[in-house]
């Protein structure tokens, strides 16, 4: 009915100022920014026009939320910024839904999550501590501050987050992940999601080379599913006739998918052979045209490369050599920080300390005191395996 209508603004003035409340309430910020309403103005650096210019407060309040950052490969990364995990000691939480099954190896240090895993010697050879497959629903955290062991996990259903290279990232079905010893290593399901994998974890002696070597993948694509078949047809075989021979081939045939996942440029001689010469020498200057030059590629090859087969783009690659071989330092020496530092090619020991504390989640000083106050049953080197 046109009785119920605004009757119309007649007068200029006041037909401008109703245009104005309009607008305003509309785009609020924006008005009040063309206004000037808003108090509290602070500088905010404008790189375009290289100047400070006067910005609200209030302008900028939804900024603090950070987008995530996605990845053309297996993994991506939940957030941008880099979520340490603060625990100062190892944390194992299994909620009452998850569920899980495997095997170990005679001798294996007590568990309360694996006591109740069936013995398995044919595992000792191989340097396999268990095995297992997992239906993993929140809140299941795992947190290893003081990890020795090597971890390998292949997701076969749903999705998770792991921690790598001091951030989290989504591990979903089809990928896996490759976690080394020395670091800070993590893994967390999500809420309201199931998260299916199977695992095997490696103690690691002097005498064997180690699964994950300079050219491992940290996260790639995998397909578990025949891991997964060969890790149920171990437990089945343990449970059942317990043959020795059966047995022995279903533990030869986890560790050939493993070595398949972690070593996968062992037919590729120049990629293999680049980072074997890196890893000996990471106190010099590496540089991408250096990295080029020295395998034998242009450099968008080798960024493709490094990008398809170990997950990381050629300069992440030697980033994470540096800070395991840090982390070893710090392990297993009485090297000064300033000297770890030099070894592993930074010559200023506060970006060291910073991308340290970045990649594996403590200061250098934090994770030297960490790994001094473990405890004695997990320092001896004994052939009991100490560590899952």
């Amino acid at each position: 009915m046109r009785g119920c209508e605004a009757p119309p603004i007649r007068n200029p003035e006041r037909r401008a100022k109703y245009r104005t409340l309009r607008a305003s309430l509309a785009r609020p910020a924006a008005a009040f920014r063309a206004k000037g309403w808003l108090a509290g103005a602070r500088p905010r650096f404008d790189s375009a026009n290289a100047t400070a210019r006067r910005e609200p407060a209030s302008a900028t309040a939804h900024k603090s939320f950070v987008k995530p950052r996605r990845f053309g490969y297996a993994g991506r990364t939940v957030a941008k910024t880099n979520p340490i995990v603060k625990e100062s000691a190892d944390v194992t939480i299994h909620s009452p839904r998850t569920r899980m099954d495997g095997v170990k190896a005679l001798n294996v240090e007590w568990r309360p999550w694996i006591a109740d895993f069936p013995e398995c010697a044919a595992l000792n050879p191989f340097q396999i501590i268990h095995v297992g497959i997992m239906e993993a629903v929140a809140p299941t955290r795992i947190v290893r501050t003081k990890q020795t062991t090597t971890y390998f996990l292949a997701c076969f259903g749903g999705k998770g987050k792991v921690l790598i290279d001091g951030r989290w990232r989504v591990c979903s079905a089809g990928s896996a992940c490759l976690l080394p010893a020395h670091t800070l290593n993590a893994f967390d399901a999500l809420r309201g999601r199931r998260w299916e994998f199977c695992w095997v974890c490696y103690q690691q002696t002097a005498e064997q080379r180690p699964i994950a070597d300079t050219a491992s993948p940290v996260m790639a694509r995998f397909e578990a599913l025949p891991l997964h078949s060969a890790i149920r047809g171990l437990m089945y075989e343990c449970k059942s006739a317990a043959q020795p021979t059966v047995i022995h081939h279903w533990v030869e045939l986890i560790h050939a998918h493993v070595l398949r996942f972690a070593r996968p440029l062992e037919h590729d001689d120049r990629l293999r052979l680049l980072w074997k010469r890196v890893a000996a020498r990471l106190s010099e200057i590496w540089t991408l045209a250096r990295l080029a030059r020295e395998a034998g590629y242009s450099k968008e090859h080798l960024r493709r490369l490094c990008r398809r087969q170990l997950g990381r783009s050629p300069m992440h690659q030697i980033t994470y050599l540096r800070m395991r071989r840090a982390a070893e330092l710090l392990a297993t020496t009485e090297k000064t920080i300033e000297a770890t530092a030099r070894e592993v090619g930074y010559h200023n020991p506060f970006v060291f300390s910073n991308a340290f504390t970045k990649w594996i989640g403590w200061r250098p000083s934090e994770y030297r005191r960490k790994r001094l106050k473990a405890p004695v049953s997990e320092s001896k080197a004994v052939p009991v395996w100490n560590r899952g």
